[in-house]
C-alpha cells in the first residue's frame, strides 16, 4: 500500500512539474496571441492549454470507408432486425428509460470550447479509429426513437452525409480539420458525454470570463523532451467571441527554461 502510495505521489509530482514547465513555457505565445485578438481587455480572455498530436487531414482511404460503411450497415440492420420500420423502436436503456440523460449531453454546447479542440486537433477523436467512431447498435435504436420516419437506408444515407473530404489520419472518420463533423444528437453517447481535463479547465475559465473569447496553446506532451528555442510543437489558436477562429502560425516556442525546486 504505501509503494502504491509513494508511486501515485511521483506520478503526480511529475504531472505538476510539467504543466509547471508548460505554463511558463507557453505563456508568452498565449499573451501574444489575445493582443492579437483584442485590444483591450485582453486579461478577460479566456485561455488554456491542450496537447498537440500535429496529424494532417487527408483524404479517406477507400478501405477505410468502405470498412466503416459495413460496419454502419451492420449496426443498422441488426436495430431493425429486433423491430422493424414499421413498428416502434427499440425500448430505451434500463438505465436511462426516458434517456434524460442523453438528451442532457447532446445538448449545444458554446463554439468558444472548440478552442481546445482546434488547437489539440482531437487527440481523445484517434481511438474513434478502430471502433468505428463508437457507433454501436444502442447508437441506432436512440435514432430510431428520436427519427422513427427514417427506413435503414435513410439512415445509411444520413450518416455518411456528415462524412467530411478529408479527416485526419488514423483517426474516427468523422474527425474532421475542425473538430467532429457528426451532428450531437446522432452521435455515439461518449463523444457527447466525455470532457478531456484540458477541456474543462477552458470551460472553467471562460465561466468567469464569458464574452471575450479564448486563446488556447496546443503543445506536444513531449515537448520538454526538446527544449531548444524554436521548436516545432506549439500551435496557438483564438476563437473571438463571433466564433471566428486563427491559428498564430507565426507564435514559436521559447528555449525551456529548467524549473526550480524549492
Amino acid at each position: 500500500m504505501q509503494k502504491a502510495a509513494a508511486l501515485a505521489r511521483a506520478v503526480q509530482a511529475d504531472r505538476d512539474a510539467w504543466l509547471q514547465a508548460t505554463e511558463e513555457r507557453t505563456k508568452d505565445a498565449i499573451k501574444q496571441a489575445k493582443s492579437e485578438l483584442a485590444t483591450s481587455a485582453t486579461a478577460r480572455i479566456a485561455s488554456g492549454l491542450a496537447p498537440y498530436i500535429d496529424v494532417p487531414a487527408v483524404p479517406l482511404p477507400n478501405a477505410r470507408r468502405a470498412e466503416f460503411v459495413a460496419h454502419l450497415r451492420k449496426i443498422i440492420e441488426d436495430s431493425f432486425a429486433t423491430t422493424p420500420g414499421d413498428g416502434p423502436p427499440p425500448p430505451p436503456p434500463d438505465k436511462d428509460p426516458d434517456y434524460a440523460e442523453r438528451l442532457e449531453y447532446e445538448a449545444p454546447e458554446h463554439k468558444i470550447l472548440d478552442t481546445a479542440c482546434i488547437a489539440c486537433q482531437g487527440e481523445c477523436c484517434l481511438q474513434g479509429n478502430k471502433t468505428h467512431a463508437f457507433l454501436t447498435k444502442d447508437t441506432i435504436n436512440y435514432v430510431r426513437w428520436s427519427h422513427p420516419d427514417l427506413d435503414p437506408e435513410d439512415m445509411i444515407d444520413m450518416y455518411l452525409s456528415f462524412m467530411p473530404e478529408r479527416s485526419v489520419r488514423d483517426s474516427c472518420v468523422y474527425h474532421g480539420e475542425k473538430g467532429c463533423t457528426l451532428n450531437r444528437p446522432i452521435r455515439a453517447d461518449i463523444c457527447n458525454s466525455f470532457q478531456c481535463a484540458f477541456r474543462k479547465r477552458l470551460a472553467q475559465n471562460y465561466a468567469e470570463n464569458p464574452g471575450y473569447g479564448a486563446v488556447v496553446a496546443g503543445i506536444a506532451t513531449d515537448h520538454a523532451d526538446h527544449p531548444e528555442a524554436g521548436s516545432d510543437y506549439l500551435r496557438v489558436v483564438s476563437m473571438s467571441e463571433e466564433g471566428d477562429v486563427r491559428i498564430h502560425s507565426d507564435l514559436r516556442l521559447p528555449a525551456l527554461k529548467p524549473i526550480e525546486k524549492g
